[in-house]
Formats: structure tokens, C-alpha cells, sequence
């Protein structure tokens, strides 16, 4: 299960927050099912590592399955792929136990889209609870976690 908030981050913020970043790669992503299909079916390569992930429908929660493939395999199927979406991925996460959140730290992805003029940061959490009850940093400007517009398999060309 894959519980994970979305926001929009301010992008007058991205120089300070690519500084805290512990870790950064290109993302290539193809979708091989449709936006109608019930299931997700995505291929992605992060550098060197290649998988393919089903997911189910959902905006906060959602069932997700990966599997490591080959850069073969990943090779072969973006010849499937209906769509696509690059990105550049951004992690930190704040070491510090949170004064606000009753959760001690998380793992912030930022990803700024090769295509759009927008950037996200996604949060993933262990529960449902923990995820309404988190209360963003101030450089997350707008929850976007229940609109699908900003699913990258919508946002895929």
C-alpha cells in the first residue's frame, strides 16, 4: 500500500531546498496501460536501477507492486509505452524530530518536470491518519494529494 501527499512547492525556495538534498537523479517514467485501465502500469529508470510498478486507482492511498527489471527488459517495454513524463528528483529529509508533526522525519521528493513550468514534493507515509494529520513545511504551498491533474500518469505525454 502506498499512502503519499502531494504538494505544489514554491519555486522562489527550489536553490535552498536542492542545497538540503541528500540525493538527486533523472527519472525516465512510460506508462503502458491506459488512463481508463483500473490498473497502473509504469516502467521507470532512476540511473542504473529499472522497474516496473502496478498501481491501483487512488489519490491518497493506493495498492502499488514493483518489480526490478532488467535495462533490457526496461528497453523492450518503452516500445509499449503510451506515454511519458522525465523528471529530475530532488530527496532530503529533515533530521530533526518535527515540533508540529507528531511523526518524528520524512522523506521529502521534490521533482522538477522537463515538460512543466510547476514543481512537486511528494511525501509518503506508513498510515492514513498520519498522512491528514501532517502538516507541511511552508515551502509546500498547495496540497495537490486530490487532484488527479497532478498524477504523473495524467501529466505523462
Amino acid at each position: 500500500m502506498e499512502i503519499e501527499k502531494k504538494y505544489l512547492v514554491d519555486p522562489n525556495r527550489i536553490k535552498e531546498l536542492k542545497k538540503l538534498s541528500y540525493n538527486s537523479f533523472k527519472i525516465e517514467q512510460y506508462y503502458l496501460s491506459d488512463k481508463s485501465d483500473s490498473w497502473t502500469i509504469r516502467i521507470r529508470k532512476e540511473g542504473r536501477y529499472c522497474s516496473i510498478t502496478l498501481k491501483s486507482k487512488g489519490l491518497l492511498s493506493r495498492e502499488e507492486i514493483e518489480f526490478d527489471i532488467t535495462k533490457y527488459d526496461f528497453a523492450e517495454y518503452i516500445k509499449l509505452a503510451k506515454s511519458r513524463i522525465f523528471k529530475t528528483r530532488y530527496q532530503f529529509e529533515n533530521e530533526e524530530p518535527d515540533k508540529v508533526n507528531k511523526y518524528p522525519h520524512y522523506c521529502y521528493e521534490i521533482d522538477i518536470y522537463s515538460d512543466y513550468d510547476f514543481i512537486t514534493c511528494e511525501v509518503e507515509f506508513d498510515t492514513e491518519e498520519e498522512a491528514n494529520s501532517f502538516i507541511p513545511p511552508d515551502w509546500c504551498i498547495k496540497d495537490v494529494t486530490e487532484d488527479p491533474y497532478y498524477k504523473n500518469v495524467n501529466l505523462a505525454k
